[in-house]
């Protein structure tokens, strides 16, 4: 009898408290663990919203509901990843 071995290479899961930490701190920057487009999309809107409070319009608030916004984005995406690698691993499960 033939006994083959089926090696499957796959990608590491994404630790989601790491998700959570790093975007916690780090904001849109700490969304580049998740999703580098997301990361892009974020900064470029917190560069907006510092050039419109340069011109004197108080958007503080904008400031923390971006940076809210980057948590749950990062953790849905890890989240998302993690989901595809298992897919992948355990097929049908």
């Amino acid at each position: 009898m033939d006994n083959q071995q089926k090696t499957i290479f796959a990608n590491p899961y994404k630790s989601v408290v790491a998700a959570i930490i790093l975007s916690v701190i780090l904001g849109p920057i700490g969304l580049l663990y998740g999703t580098f487009v997301g990361s892009l999309i974020m900064t470029f809107l917190f560069f907006i919203i510092a050039s419109i409070s340069l011109m004197g319009i108080k958007v503080s608030g904008l400031y923390f509901l971006l940076w809210i916004i980057s948590v749950f984005w990062c953790v849905a995406k890890v989240n998302r990843y993690n989901k595809k690698i298992h897919a992948i691993v355990m097929p049908g499960s």
